[in-house]
Protein backbone atom coordinates (compact mmCIF):
# COMPACT_ATOMS: atom_id res chain seq x y z
CA UNK A 1 0.00 0.00 0.00
CA UNK A 2 1.58 3.45 -1.13
CA UNK A 3 0.28 6.53 0.85
CA UNK A 4 -0.05 9.65 -1.24
CA UNK A 5 0.83 13.00 -0.23
CA UNK A 6 -0.41 14.91 -3.36
CA UNK A 7 -2.51 14.69 -6.55
CA UNK A 8 -1.62 11.68 -8.46
CA UNK A 9 -2.46 13.85 -11.66
CA UNK A 10 -1.74 17.59 -11.16
CA UNK A 11 0.70 17.34 -7.90
CA UNK A 12 -1.38 19.40 -5.56
CA UNK A 13 -0.70 18.86 -1.75
CA UNK A 14 -4.50 20.40 -1.94
CA UNK A 15 -6.08 16.62 -0.96
CA UNK A 16 -8.16 15.42 1.18
CA UNK A 17 -9.99 12.38 2.44
CA UNK A 18 -13.65 12.47 0.91
CA UNK A 19 -14.91 9.17 2.26
CA UNK A 20 -14.60 5.73 3.26
CA UNK A 21 -15.98 2.75 1.33
CA UNK A 22 -16.58 -1.11 0.72
CA UNK A 23 -16.42 -3.07 -2.69
CA UNK A 24 -19.63 -3.92 -4.68
CA UNK A 25 -18.35 -6.56 -6.18
CA UNK A 26 -18.40 -8.87 -3.06
CA UNK A 27 -20.99 -8.23 -1.13
CA UNK A 28 -19.34 -10.44 1.85
CA UNK A 29 -16.46 -8.45 1.79
CA UNK A 30 -15.80 -6.10 4.67
CA UNK A 31 -12.74 -4.39 3.65
CA UNK A 32 -12.77 -1.40 3.39
CA UNK A 33 -11.11 1.55 0.85
CA UNK A 34 -10.70 5.38 1.70
CA UNK A 35 -11.54 7.81 -1.49
CA UNK A 36 -9.43 11.23 -1.59
CA UNK A 37 -10.08 14.07 -3.46
CA UNK A 38 -8.42 17.21 -4.97
CA UNK A 39 -8.97 20.45 -4.45
CA UNK A 40 -7.31 21.66 -7.62
CA UNK A 41 -8.20 19.37 -9.98
CA UNK A 42 -11.50 17.51 -8.89
CA UNK A 43 -9.45 14.32 -9.21
CA UNK A 44 -10.34 11.40 -6.79
CA UNK A 45 -8.25 8.56 -5.90
CA UNK A 46 -7.89 5.01 -3.33
CA UNK A 47 -5.10 6.28 -0.72
CA UNK A 48 -3.16 4.59 0.31
CA UNK A 49 -3.01 2.98 -3.19
CA UNK A 50 -3.25 -0.77 -3.24
CA UNK A 51 -0.55 -2.89 -5.16
CA UNK A 52 -1.49 -6.25 -6.88
CA UNK A 53 -1.77 -8.39 -4.02
CA UNK A 54 -4.43 -6.08 -2.67
CA UNK A 55 -6.32 -6.29 -6.07
CA UNK A 56 -5.60 -9.73 -7.67
CA UNK A 57 -8.76 -11.46 -6.16
CA UNK A 58 -11.04 -8.62 -7.37
CA UNK A 59 -9.62 -9.68 -11.09
CA UNK A 60 -10.41 -13.40 -11.25
CA UNK A 61 -11.13 -15.04 -14.10
CA UNK A 62 -14.45 -14.72 -14.13
CA UNK A 63 -13.94 -10.38 -14.45
CA UNK A 64 -17.04 -9.28 -16.49
CA UNK A 65 -14.36 -7.58 -19.21
CA UNK A 66 -12.54 -10.75 -19.83
CA UNK A 67 -15.51 -12.41 -21.52
CA UNK A 68 -15.60 -12.61 -25.13
CA UNK A 69 -18.84 -10.72 -25.70
CA UNK A 70 -18.18 -8.29 -23.24
CA UNK A 71 -20.15 -5.29 -24.87
CA UNK A 72 -21.64 -6.72 -27.21
CA UNK A 73 -25.41 -6.39 -27.52
CA UNK A 74 -26.22 -9.05 -30.07
CA UNK A 75 -24.20 -11.36 -32.39
CA UNK A 76 -20.94 -9.65 -34.23
CA UNK A 77 -22.20 -9.77 -37.38
CA UNK A 78 -25.35 -7.26 -36.13
CA UNK A 79 -22.35 -5.84 -34.25
CA UNK A 80 -20.30 -5.01 -37.37
CA UNK A 81 -23.14 -4.62 -40.09
CA UNK A 82 -24.56 -1.03 -37.68
CA UNK A 83 -20.87 -0.11 -36.47
CA UNK A 84 -20.02 -0.31 -40.28
CA UNK A 85 -23.48 1.89 -40.98
CA UNK A 86 -22.52 4.66 -38.45
CA UNK A 87 -19.12 4.58 -39.79
CA UNK A 88 -18.10 4.24 -35.73
CA UNK A 89 -18.36 1.46 -33.15
CA UNK A 90 -17.88 3.13 -29.65
CA UNK A 91 -17.73 5.92 -30.45
CA UNK A 92 -14.77 5.68 -32.55
CA UNK A 93 -14.44 6.13 -36.34
CA UNK A 94 -13.15 3.11 -38.02
CA UNK A 95 -11.48 3.16 -41.29
CA UNK A 96 -9.75 0.00 -43.65
CA UNK A 97 -6.44 -0.12 -42.94
CA UNK A 98 -5.93 1.68 -39.44
CA UNK A 99 -3.76 0.22 -36.94
CA UNK A 100 -4.70 0.29 -33.69
CA UNK A 101 -3.86 -0.83 -30.44
CA UNK A 102 -6.20 -1.29 -27.65
CA UNK A 103 -4.80 -1.19 -24.09
CA UNK A 104 -6.56 -3.48 -21.89
CA UNK A 105 -8.23 -5.35 -24.24
CA UNK A 106 -9.99 -7.56 -22.30
CA UNK A 107 -11.27 -10.81 -23.84
CA UNK A 108 -10.93 -8.86 -27.08
CA UNK A 109 -14.90 -8.51 -28.37
CA UNK A 110 -13.79 -4.38 -29.46
CA UNK A 111 -11.29 -5.80 -31.38
CA UNK A 112 -13.27 -8.12 -32.87
CA UNK A 113 -15.45 -6.43 -34.30
CA UNK A 114 -12.90 -3.14 -35.38
CA UNK A 115 -10.78 -5.82 -37.07
CA UNK A 116 -14.07 -7.15 -39.31
CA UNK A 117 -14.79 -3.56 -40.15
CA UNK A 118 -11.29 -3.79 -41.99
CA UNK A 119 -8.72 -2.30 -39.34
CA UNK A 120 -5.35 -3.94 -38.53
CA UNK A 121 -5.98 -4.51 -34.22
CA UNK A 122 -3.51 -5.32 -31.94
CA UNK A 123 -4.03 -6.07 -28.18
CA UNK A 124 -2.25 -5.21 -24.68
CA UNK A 125 -3.66 -7.45 -22.14
CA UNK A 126 -1.93 -7.72 -18.18
CA UNK A 127 -4.30 -10.81 -17.25
CA UNK A 128 -3.10 -13.94 -18.21
CA UNK A 129 -6.80 -15.29 -18.58
CA UNK A 130 -7.79 -12.25 -20.47
CA UNK A 131 -5.24 -12.72 -23.07
CA UNK A 132 -5.97 -16.34 -23.20
CA UNK A 133 -9.45 -15.74 -24.07
CA UNK A 134 -8.28 -12.67 -26.56
CA UNK A 135 -6.13 -15.23 -28.58
CA UNK A 136 -8.59 -17.96 -28.79
CA UNK A 137 -10.78 -15.18 -30.89
CA UNK A 138 -7.75 -14.98 -33.83
CA UNK A 139 -6.52 -11.71 -31.74
CA UNK A 140 -2.62 -10.59 -31.48
CA UNK A 141 -2.47 -9.92 -27.92
CA UNK A 142 0.55 -8.82 -25.80
CA UNK A 143 0.36 -10.11 -22.25
CA UNK A 144 1.61 -7.40 -20.16
CA UNK A 145 1.62 -3.63 -19.40
CA UNK A 146 1.88 -1.33 -22.30
CA UNK A 147 5.62 -0.74 -21.03
CA UNK A 148 6.34 -4.13 -21.45
CA UNK A 149 5.03 -4.08 -24.60
CA UNK A 150 7.69 -0.82 -25.59
CA UNK A 151 10.40 -3.04 -23.84
CA UNK A 152 9.93 -6.71 -26.08
CA UNK A 153 11.06 -6.11 -29.32
CA UNK A 154 7.92 -3.39 -30.11
CA UNK A 155 9.80 0.19 -29.94
CA UNK A 156 9.69 0.64 -33.95
CA UNK A 157 6.11 -0.24 -33.90
CA UNK A 158 3.11 2.77 -34.94
CA UNK A 159 -0.26 2.83 -34.51
CA UNK A 160 -2.93 5.62 -36.04
CA UNK A 161 -4.96 4.74 -32.78
CA UNK A 162 -4.40 3.77 -29.57
CA UNK A 163 -7.39 2.87 -27.17
CA UNK A 164 -7.69 2.76 -23.64
CA UNK A 165 -11.84 1.64 -23.19
CA UNK A 166 -12.42 2.25 -19.36
CA UNK A 167 -8.66 0.99 -18.46
CA UNK A 168 -7.19 4.44 -17.24
CA UNK A 169 -9.03 4.31 -13.98
CA UNK A 170 -7.46 0.82 -13.27
CA UNK A 171 -3.79 1.96 -13.81
CA UNK A 172 -1.41 2.57 -11.13
CA UNK A 173 -0.07 5.78 -12.63
CA UNK A 174 -1.94 6.83 -15.97
CA UNK A 175 0.26 9.98 -16.58
CA UNK A 176 3.34 7.81 -17.30
CA UNK A 177 1.02 4.76 -19.53
CA UNK A 178 -0.34 8.03 -21.58
CA UNK A 179 3.25 9.32 -22.06
CA UNK A 180 4.77 5.40 -22.76
CA UNK A 181 1.66 5.52 -25.62
CA UNK A 182 2.74 8.92 -27.24
CA UNK A 183 6.12 6.67 -28.74
CA UNK A 184 3.85 4.60 -30.50
CA UNK A 185 1.70 6.88 -32.05
CA UNK A 186 1.67 7.49 -35.67
CA UNK A 187 2.07 10.70 -37.32
CA UNK A 188 -1.51 12.31 -37.02
CA UNK A 189 -2.25 9.37 -34.85
CA UNK A 190 -5.10 9.51 -31.98
CA UNK A 191 -5.19 8.73 -28.17
CA UNK A 192 -8.89 7.59 -27.82
CA UNK A 193 -9.43 7.52 -23.90
CA UNK A 194 -13.16 6.43 -21.77
CA UNK A 195 -13.50 6.72 -17.79
CA UNK A 196 -16.21 6.81 -15.60
CA UNK A 197 -16.82 10.73 -14.72
CA UNK A 198 -15.98 10.72 -10.94
CA UNK A 199 -16.76 13.99 -10.90
CA UNK A 200 -20.87 13.38 -11.82
CA UNK A 201 -23.62 13.75 -9.81
CA UNK A 202 -24.65 10.32 -9.15
CA UNK A 203 -20.91 9.59 -8.07
CA UNK A 204 -20.85 12.40 -5.20
CA UNK A 205 -24.05 11.53 -4.35
CA UNK A 206 -23.73 8.04 -4.11
CA UNK A 207 -20.16 7.84 -3.25
CA UNK A 208 -18.76 3.71 -3.01
CA UNK A 209 -22.31 3.11 -4.01
CA UNK A 210 -22.22 4.39 -7.51
CA UNK A 211 -21.53 1.36 -10.41
CA UNK A 212 -18.42 2.90 -11.43
CA UNK A 213 -17.18 3.90 -7.86
CA UNK A 214 -15.71 -0.09 -8.45
CA UNK A 215 -13.81 0.14 -5.20
CA UNK A 216 -10.95 -0.33 -5.03
CA UNK A 217 -10.33 -1.58 -8.35
CA UNK A 218 -10.66 1.99 -9.92
CA UNK A 219 -7.51 3.64 -8.35
CA UNK A 220 -8.27 7.20 -10.12
CA UNK A 221 -11.57 9.01 -10.49
CA UNK A 222 -10.92 11.40 -13.13
CA UNK A 223 -13.44 14.44 -13.60
CA UNK A 224 -13.00 16.69 -16.75
CA UNK A 225 -10.27 18.90 -15.47
CA UNK A 226 -8.08 15.65 -14.31
CA UNK A 227 -8.60 13.80 -17.42
CA UNK A 228 -7.21 17.41 -19.16
CA UNK A 229 -4.32 17.51 -16.90
CA UNK A 230 -3.39 14.10 -17.17
CA UNK A 231 -3.20 14.23 -21.22
CA UNK A 232 -0.72 17.45 -20.95
CA UNK A 233 2.00 16.38 -18.41
CA UNK A 234 1.59 12.70 -20.87
CA UNK A 235 2.50 15.35 -23.70
CA UNK A 236 -0.80 15.01 -25.53
CA UNK A 237 -3.12 17.90 -26.64
CA UNK A 238 -6.75 17.15 -25.89
CA UNK A 239 -8.57 18.05 -28.84
CA UNK A 240 -12.30 16.78 -28.04
CA UNK A 241 -13.65 16.34 -24.05
CA UNK A 242 -16.69 15.58 -23.17
CA UNK A 243 -19.36 13.31 -21.78
CA UNK A 244 -21.76 10.44 -22.31
CA UNK A 245 -24.13 9.02 -20.46
CA UNK A 246 -25.19 5.77 -21.11
CA UNK A 247 -28.86 4.90 -20.62
CA UNK A 248 -28.49 1.88 -18.64
CA UNK A 249 -26.02 3.28 -16.25
CA UNK A 250 -28.16 6.26 -15.63
CA UNK A 251 -30.72 3.41 -15.32
CA UNK A 252 -28.46 1.84 -12.83
CA UNK A 253 -27.65 5.48 -10.95
CA UNK A 254 -31.22 6.29 -11.08
CA UNK A 255 -31.94 2.93 -8.94
CA UNK A 256 -29.41 3.04 -6.49
CA UNK A 257 -30.29 6.46 -5.40
CA UNK A 258 -34.22 5.54 -5.06
CA UNK A 259 -33.22 2.59 -3.22
CA UNK A 260 -30.32 3.62 -0.78
CA UNK A 261 -31.24 7.55 -0.50
CA UNK A 262 -35.09 7.30 -0.67
CA UNK A 263 -35.76 3.49 0.61
CA UNK A 264 -37.62 2.64 -2.53
CA UNK A 265 -38.08 -1.29 -2.98
CA UNK A 266 -36.25 -2.60 -6.35
CA UNK A 267 -39.31 -3.57 -7.72
CA UNK A 268 -41.06 -0.36 -7.19
CA UNK A 269 -38.52 1.80 -8.21
CA UNK A 270 -38.01 -0.10 -11.63
CA UNK A 271 -41.85 0.27 -12.12
CA UNK A 272 -41.61 3.67 -11.69
CA UNK A 273 -38.49 4.43 -14.36
CA UNK A 274 -39.77 5.02 -17.38
CA UNK A 275 -37.11 4.56 -20.09
CA UNK A 276 -38.29 8.29 -21.84
CA UNK A 277 -37.15 9.83 -17.90
CA UNK A 278 -33.70 7.76 -18.24
CA UNK A 279 -32.96 8.56 -21.50
CA UNK A 280 -34.29 12.50 -20.92
CA UNK A 281 -31.57 12.51 -17.71
CA UNK A 282 -29.02 11.26 -20.07
CA UNK A 283 -29.17 14.34 -22.45
CA UNK A 284 -29.77 16.57 -19.40
CA UNK A 285 -26.45 15.16 -18.27
CA UNK A 286 -24.34 15.28 -21.12
CA UNK A 287 -25.64 18.78 -22.09
CA UNK A 288 -24.15 20.14 -19.60
CA UNK A 289 -21.10 18.05 -20.18
CA UNK A 290 -21.81 16.22 -16.71
CA UNK A 291 -23.03 12.79 -17.96
CA UNK A 292 -21.37 9.01 -16.33
CA UNK A 293 -18.52 8.99 -18.79
CA UNK A 294 -16.00 10.93 -20.25
CA UNK A 295 -14.49 10.56 -23.55
CA UNK A 296 -11.00 11.89 -24.27
CA UNK A 297 -9.55 12.39 -28.02
CA UNK A 298 -6.08 13.21 -27.84
CA UNK A 299 -2.96 14.58 -30.11
CA UNK A 300 0.50 14.81 -30.39
CA UNK A 301 0.70 18.94 -30.07
CA UNK A 302 1.32 20.57 -33.43
CA UNK A 303 4.37 22.52 -33.84
CA UNK A 304 3.98 26.25 -33.36
CA UNK A 305 5.51 27.59 -36.96
CA UNK A 306 8.99 28.31 -36.95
Amino acid sequence: MIELKTCPICSSPGVAKAYTGRTTRQPTDSATWDLWRCKNCDHGFVNPQPDWKDLDKYYSASYDPYSPDHGLHSDLSTMVANARAKGEYRHVRIRPGLRVLDVGCGGGSFLRVIKELGAMVFGVEPSQDATEVARKQGLDVFHGTLEGFFGNGHAGDRFDLITFSQVAEHLPDPVSTLSTATRFLAPGGTVWVSVPNGACDAARQLGWRWHSTDLPIHLHHFSLKSIKIAAERAGLAPERVYTFSLPSSVRGSILTELRSRWMIPARVATAMLSDARVERRATEQDAKAAGEAIIAELHLPVPAPA
